[in-house]
Parts: C-alpha cells; structure tokens; sequence
C-alpha cells in the first residue's frame, strides 16, 4: 500500500494473495473440506486480488486523522477462475505512519466455478459470499 497523503487519488495497493492450503475457520471438518474439494488448495494453492483501480479518492491533500470512503476496483482469481469485484473501504489514517481499514466486497462462489454440496442436515447453503479484510498498515524505509 503506498499512501499518497498531497494527491491520495495517486495512492497505489499492489496485489493481495491468500494462501489457500491456510484457511481456517472454527470446525476442522469444514477446513477439510473447503481447503479440499471447495478451493481444490493442493492445484490452486494462491486465492488472489489484483486492484486495477481505486475510485472515490480525494486530489487534495489529507491530514492524519481523516477517514477515507472509497472503493477498490480489481480482478479476484479463485481456483483459476478470475471475477472483478468492488469492495467498499474505509480508511483512517491514524497518523503520517500508520493506517487502519476494512474493504468488504459481495459476490457469488459460483461465478468462480465453485459448487458446494449441500451437508447433511441443511437445507441450502447460499450462494453469495461477503469478502471482508480488516488491515493495518505502517511506514516502512526504503
């Protein structure tokens, strides 16, 4: 992420990859299975997000303590199979070194070729999914 804090219009976010073969939620046996037959992780190891623009950002230049609504435009691969999605950011800017946010996005598994059974159990298992990623971020030196 490179904050532009004269022109945060030129702000940049460079590509987000999630390592598949991680996932984890709060039931081994739904790991498994989404790691496995879901994502497919041992072929398609990396889920990634590709921004290709960021829409809604102010030209004039922002001050430590202002929040930020706008939204990041960009290419989401999952098990081969690329989507462009929209998520929806805030962004404070807590001080000249140091940001904190979350981008939520809403999309549909199946249009990533993504097909779940249904479990025992259960009667249907939606097909839309909410993305959401809560950040912070602090300078670094070159």
């Amino acid at each position: 992420i490179i904050v532009n804090f004269t022109d945060p219009s030129a702000s940049q976010i460079g590509q987000i990859a999630i390592n598949a073969r991680t996932f984890v939620t709060d039931n081994e046996f739904r790991d498994d299975s989404i790691r496995g037959r879901i994502l497919r992780s041992d072929e398609f190891e990396f889920i990634t997000f590709e921004p290709t623009a960021l829409e809604g950002l102010p030209t004039e230049p922002v001050a430590p303590g202002a929040t930020l609504e706008f939204q990041i435009i960009g290419d989401l691969t999952v098990k081969g199979v690329t989507q462009q999605i929209t998520f929806d950011t805030s962004v404070t800017l807590v001080d000249a070194t140091h940001i904190e946010g979350t981008a939520r996005a809403q999309t549909r598994y199946p249009d990533f070729d993504i097909t779940i059974r249904t479990p025992p159990l259960v009667s249907s298992v939606e097909e839309g999914v909410i993305l959401e990623i809560d950040f912070v971020a602090n300078a670094v030196t070159e």
